[in-house]
């Protein structure tokens, strides 16, 4: 696949990842993407780029419809 290391990860940044996968791989039918509620992923930009290839978004974490896993608190709890 592709990724992106950086200490700051923008929306544009989202999409140029995305893209660059498509470039390689062919979208399926059904492709869902699971992110956190950072302000990249939940910014216009993205979500209208998910919702234009029929992408289906799911959030996870703190704000999510469903409880975090240990991991993921266990996360949250070394990075505040």
């Amino acid at each position: 696949m592709e990724h992106i290391i950086k200490w700051t990860i923008r929306q544009e940044d989202v999409v140029i990842l995305f893209d660059k996968i498509f470039e390689t791989y062919e979208l399926p039918d059904n492709f869902y993407v699971r992110n956190d509620n950072g302000s990249q992923f939940i910014a216009d930009l993205v979500q209208q780029y998910f919702q234009n290839k029929n992408i289906i978004q799911e959030f996870t974490g703190r704000h999510s419809a469903k409880p975090a896993t240990p991991e993921q608190n266990a996360h949250h709890r070394i990075l505040s």
